[in-house]
C-alpha cells in the first residue's frame, strides 16, 4: 500500500514510490551499458518483491490480531459478573518478578535479562493455571466442594507430570520422610 507518506529532504509529504525515484543516486537511474550483467535490475526486483510480501504479511497479521481483538471483546461481553470478576483477577496476577529472577539466576548461574523474566513470568503463571484447573477436575471428581486442599495439588502434579506435557525433576526424598 503506498499510502503511507513519507517525509521529504524539504518537509513536503511524499508517497514511497516518489521518495524511492527521487532519492535514487544519479548512477542507479542510468540505464545500464549494453552487454552488463543484470544481476543489479535482479535484485531491485527481488527486493520490490520481498518489500510487497513483507508488506502483505503485516497487513495479514493486522488483520487477524483485529479479528482476535474482536472476538475476545465480544467473548468478555457474554461473561457472568461472575465470570468478569475471575477474568479480572486472572489478568492482573502475576508472580513476583524478584523470585522468579533469583529462581533463574539459581538455576542458569548467569545474570537474567528482564525481558526473559517477564517471558518466564508469562509461562509460570499458565503452568500454574494449567495445574489449578487440574486440581479443580479432581476436586469435582472427589465430589468435594470448597477450596483447594494440598490433597487436589499434589494429584494434578502428578497427573499432569505422567501425561508429559512438561518434564519436571524427579521427585526428591522429603526432609520430613
Amino acid at each position: 500500500d503506498n499510502a503511507l507518506d513519507i517525509m521529504g529532504k524539504k518537509g513536503k509529504k511524499r508517497s514511497r514510490e516518489e521518495a524511492d525515484v527521487d532519492d535514487e543516486p544519479e548512477a542507479k537511474k542510468a540505464a545500464p551499458a549494453p552487454g552488463a550483467s543484470s544481476a543489479s535490475a535482479q535484485a531491485d526486483e527481488s527486493e520490490d518483491l520481498f518489500f510487497h510480501l513483507d508488506e502483505a504479511s503485516q497487513e495479514q497479521t493486522e488483520a487477524q490480531d483485529a479479528e482476535e481483538v474482536e472476538k475476545m471483546q465480544v467473548l468478555v461481553a457474554a461473561f457472568t459478573p461472575d465470570q468478569q470478576n475471575r477474568y479480572e483477577l486472572y489478568r492482573r496476577s502475576s508472580l513476583p518478578r524478584a523470585s522468579v529472577r533469583r529462581l533463574m539466576q539459581s538455576v542458569a548461574g548467569v545474570a537474567i535479562p528482564p525481558t526473559a523474566i517477564i517471558a518466564m513470568n508469562g509461562i509460570a503463571k499458565v503452568f500454574v493455571g494449567e495445574i489449578i484447573e487440574e486440581a479443580l477436575d479432581i476436586r469435582d471428581a472427589l465430589q468435594e466442594t470448597g477450596a483447594l486442599k494440598p490433597k487436589h495439588i499434589r494429584e494434578a502434579v502428578r497427573r499432569l507430570r505422567n501425561k508429559g506435557p512438561f518434564q519436571m525433576c524427579p521427585p526428591q526424598k522429603s526432609l520430613l520422610q
